[in-house]
């Protein structure tokens, strides 16, 4: 009996979060869905959070402001990824963070990274043997990456814009236009009900790993107040551990310029975090 109410509650759900997906179509974005999975014999050119990664002979490894080794969080390599359109097919993309205490007090939450405290680096081409990163190259204070480990498994998928409670995405004012009293009722919303308001958000929240789409974000979007900002439209990467990983609930949010991805060029990338504790 209990699976099949479960199985019953869960049908009923999709259903309802169906409406409001037919309701927003006009703002719906491909997106590929990244999902941390064990995966033994994982290699430092694969597709990965945590641990070793790969650095080419001659290179050195991301630093901060200060010349202190940056934590390496995840990197991508895109012929593993399911394709989408204006993202190169081939290359490994990786991103790095300065997480020393002291750095992250610094970064305020629900505001812009210092471009000093992040990095994204992208090989066109992986060359060589496929060599990691030494010891040496990485900092000495670490955030927990080293031992969190995982491979990732990639889904592709189109998703509608983000909903959130206390923020937004560039697409939430048109997309609560759409929404109409009539139509959250048919969906069986009531948003003047609290316990079913905060359902709301969390279904339509879109929290989670992620490459392009829509960004996970509660504290309003920081690229609407500033109109130099307003440019980076694609959601380069989403880093989220706010659905029960035993990483500390952080949420990184990597945007950039479309023209930027085009060419190939990361050295122009915003950050957004927040942490939802």
């Amino acid at each position: 009996m209990i699976k099949k109410c479960n199985k019953k509650g869960w049908y009923n759900k999709m259903k309802r979060m169906d409406v409001i997906k037919e309701a927003l179509q006009d703002t719906s974005l491909s997106s590929v869905h990244i999902i941390p999975v064990e995966k033994k014999g994982l290699r430092c050119t694969d597709s990965k959070f945590g641990g070793d990664f790969y650095l080419p002979e001659g290179k050195e490894a991301p630093v901060g402001e200060d010349g202190e080794a940056m934590e390496f969080l995840a990197q991508i390599r895109l012929s593993q990824m399911p394709y989408l359109e204006g993202f190169p097919k081939e290359g490994l993309l990786q991103f790095f963070l300065c997480t020393r205490g002291d750095v992250m007090e610094e970064m305020d939450e629900g505001e812009l990274a210092s471009k000093g405290h992040f990095r994204v680096v992208y090989y066109p081409e992986i060359t060589g043997e496929e060599t990691s990163a030494c010891e040496d190259k990485l900092p000495k204070e670490r955030w927990g990456m080293e031992k969190w480990i995982k491979g990732m498994r990639f889904e592709q998928t189109k998703e509608v814009a983000t909903l959130s409670v206390e923020g937004t995405d560039l697409g939430y004012e048109h997309a609560m236009k759409m929404l109409t009293p009539k139509l959250l009722s048919k969906a069986g919303y009531d948003l003047s009900d609290c316990p079913d308001t905060d359902q709301f958000f969390e279904d339509f929240g879109n929290w989670g790993c992620r490459v392009g789409g829509h960004p996970a974000i509660r504290q309003g979007d920081v690229r609407q107040e500033e109109e130099m900002y307003q440019a980076y439209t694609t959601l380069l990467f989403q880093m989220d551990f706010t659905t029960g990983e035993e990483l500390e609930a952080d949420t990184f949010v990597f945007f950039i310029k479309p023209e930027d991805l085009a060419k190939g060029n990361f050295e122009d990338v915003l950050l957004y975090w927040h942490n939802c504790y």
